[in-house]
């Protein structure tokens, strides 16, 4: 007498409870829908302290931190490396299309691969040893590779004229941020390694 009623139930339950799963799964594909495609917001180049008592390995050196679109909305920009690194000093924020000119010598035999050449073509041309070379943010991997193009090559083949630099890359070849006016006005603030010019 009373199996009909509770098969009945059951049977309702069953149904309101795949009903409310759907619309769950449908809230919750449309609330993170935008995050599918990744990507990277920007690089974040930051300097450790010299005097850095607990990362002692580490003092003085250059580091980036890559921050993804959904880290980026997550934390309001805020990067990981300020909790890890509390007295660490933040270089610069390199994003796709930013400018950076680095310095180069003709005469090092550990040029980076993939801009040697082009190092090299300049070297000759100006006729000096020390070439600086604008380059143009191109991508950044989630490993902290920057890959940097030089801003005369519009086009290469994958990332064979491209220099695929890391945050102590960038710091040996004297890299920083600069800013190009639509005029073409370059402001260059100079290499920032402020704590290692002190010493």
């Amino acid at each position: 007498m009373f199996a009909p009623k509770s098969c009945a139930a059951s049977t309702v339950d069953k149904e309101q409870e795949a009903t409310l799963l759907d619309a769950l799964r449908e809230r919750a594909r449309k609330a993170y829908k935008w995050f599918v495609g990744g990507g990277n917001f920007c690089a974040d180049i930051y300097q450790i302290h010299p005097n850095d008592k607990v990362y002692k390995k580490d003092a003085g050196k250059w580091k980036a931190e890559i921050i993804s679109n959904y880290m980026a909305q997550l934390n309001k920009g805020i990067p990981l490396w300020r909790k890890k690194y509390p007295t660490a000093r933040r270089v610069m924020t390199l994003k796709i299309n930013d400018m950076v000119k680095a310095e180069f010598c003709a005469k090092d035999d550990k040029l980076p691969k993939g801009i040697a050449d082009f190092v090299k073509a300049k070297a000759e041309k100006t006729n000096a040893d020390k070439v600086e070379v604008i380059f143009r943010v191109k991508k950044m991997s989630s490993e902290g590779t920057i890959f940097l193009r030089p801003d005369g090559i519009t086009k290469e083949e994958g990332d064979t004229k491209s220099w695929s630099s890391s945050a102590a890359s960038l710091c040996k070849y004297k890299a920083r941020k600069i800013y190009v006016s639509p005029l073409g006005d370059v402001t260059d603030k100079g290499f920032d390694n402020k704590w290692l010019n002190d010493k």
